[in-house]
């Protein structure tokens, strides 16, 4: 009996210990198991976590810093391939060395030119047109101030307009009517050079009056008159040639409520005289300085004595006070400065939404620079007159120009090309060619520039191409 409780005994015991061997087995499975699966469980979610986290730092990264759009939606810049259109680029063949300002209209171009061995006399002295298709050179005209030269030529197919100027406060604008073969006068400017732009029967330059004050011009050549449109006691606004097209004029100006930035005025001249006209208001000419048409007199003194002179501005002023129109005295001399406002037609405001300088526009587009500094200069456009606004490019040079369907610019001594249309970038330079655009450098899909790879050359190397939107 003792025996058998014995047996019994031992039985249970190595049942316990079978059981608890299973258990302590298990329990060391379990914990296998989970040692194994832990690290890929840990690892998937921290690429989980990742795969949120990148796409979001990605996408902030690439936002712009300073957006200028007065669009609520923000895109990602796309990354365009450039077109090469630099085989279609053909020289102006001339016998001349030094070109100045080729200028382009239809298929002709403009240009003061000469051959001086030296810069230490006068150089451009003499006016070319010169036809794209002959390949003829015609001179139009020659200076006719002492030790003068010719700058700011521009033309279209009713007029030659160009600056006579000694360089040195001596300046006259000239017209030369294609139809009739007529030179005239249309005014003299004693300080620093004008910039003029030409559309049609109009004429705009702006001008330097004092130390501190510019004004902005209007000759429309079927009146006869200067016209002040605008003034200015900011030279940097003061020295910025406007842009017209289509009898549309841009100019900028400093906006009232900050210093720092600017204003895009914009003005029909189309409605301005027409509202002027039907209002029975003549064009006021602005008396200080200028001289009737023909040639210059005496280069040093004004025609008319300083009494004769006040006393005709007084009697223009009385006239033009009994008629309505806005006067502005200027000056202690008593000379009269007259500004007609067309009544009705005030120039629209567009907001650059901050700086601009050196407008450019082709009636469909505006494009401007933000900056003086080009290696910080952006290219800006808009084509609904501020709504949106577009960076077309940065670090671009001072001179660009706006075609018929793209805008043509300088970057990094290239010259480049942007077509709105298509969202598309070209060169018209090959690579490793450096360029140069002329001042008035581009009309319709005619651009004009220098090649200025080889700094030895003696000639100037002016390039002609033209400029068809690719076909994508």
């Amino acid at each position: 009996m003792y025996f058998k409780n014995i047996v019994e005994l031992a039985k249970n015991l190595r049942h316990r210990i079978l059981y608890k061997l299973v258990v302590i087995v298990c329990l060391c499975v379990v914990l296998i198991t989970l040692g194994l699966l832990l690290p890929k469980v840990v690892s998937k979610n921290n690429v989980v976590r990742r795969g949120i986290e990148s796409p979001s730092d990605e996408v902030v990264s690439n936002l712009p810093a300073e957006p200028i759009t007065n669009q609520k939606d923000k895109q990602e810049p796309k990354q365009l391939p450039i077109i090469d259109l630099s085989g279609s680029a053909v020289d102006l063949e001339t016998e001349m060395l030094q070109i100045n300002e080729p200028t382009p209209y239809g298929r002709e171009l403009l240009y003061s030119a000469g051959s001086a061995s030296s810069i230490d006399g006068p150089v451009l002295t003499r006016l070319f047109l010169y036809n794209l298709d002959t390949r003829q050179e015609t001179q139009v005209a020659e200076t006719k101030v002492k030790f003068g030269e010719i700058y700011e030529g521009r033309f279209n197919a009713y007029w030659i307009v160009w600056l006579d100027t000694n360089q040195s406060g001596t300046n006259y604008i000239y017209a030369l009517n294609r139809k009739t073969g007529e030179v005239s006068q249309v005014k003299r400017c004693d300080l620093n050079k004008p910039q003029l732009v030409l559309y049609g029967d109009n004429l705009v330059w702006v001008e330097q009056k004092d130390e501190e004050n510019d004004r902005l011009y209007l000759y429309n050549f079927k009146s006869g008159e200067p016209v002040v449109l605008d003034s200015f006691n900011n030279p940097t606004y003061g020295t910025c040639p406007p842009a017209l097209y289509d009898d549309v004029l841009v100019w900028v100006y400093p906006s009232p409520e900050d210093a720092s930035r600017s204003i895009i005025k914009k003005l029909d001249l189309k409605k301005a005289l027409t509202a002027g006209a039907a209002t029975g208001q003549d064009a006021v000419i602005e008396s200080a300085g200028s001289e009737p048409a023909g040639e210059p007199a005496d280069m040093s003194t004004n025609d008319m004595p300083l009494q004769e002179e006040n006393a005709a501005a007084q009697a223009k002023t009385a006239a033009v006070e009994s008629e309505g129109m806005s006067v502005q005295g200027e000056g202690e001399d008593g000379v009269t400065a007259e500004q007609v406002e067309a009544q009705g037609v005030e120039p629209q405001i567009i907001d650059p939404q901050g700086f601009a300088i050196y407008p450019q526009t082709n009636g469909e587009v505006i494009a401007w620079l933000d900056n003086l500094d080009p290696s910080r200069a952006r290219l800006l456009m808009t084509r609904d007159d501020g709504k949106t606004i577009k960076v077309v490019a940065q670090g671009v040079g001072r001179l660009f120009g706006v075609g018929d369907k793209f805008i043509v610019y300088t970057q990094d001594d290239s010259i480049m090309l942007y077509f709105w249309a298509i969202d598309r970038y070209a060169r018209l330079t090959k690579p490793g060619e450096k360029g140069m655009l002329s001042k008035a450098c581009v009309s319709g899909n005619v651009v004009i520039w220098y090649d200025i790879s080889d700094p030895s050359q003696r000639k100037d190397k002016v390039k002609v191409s033209i400029v068809e939107q690719p076909d994508i």
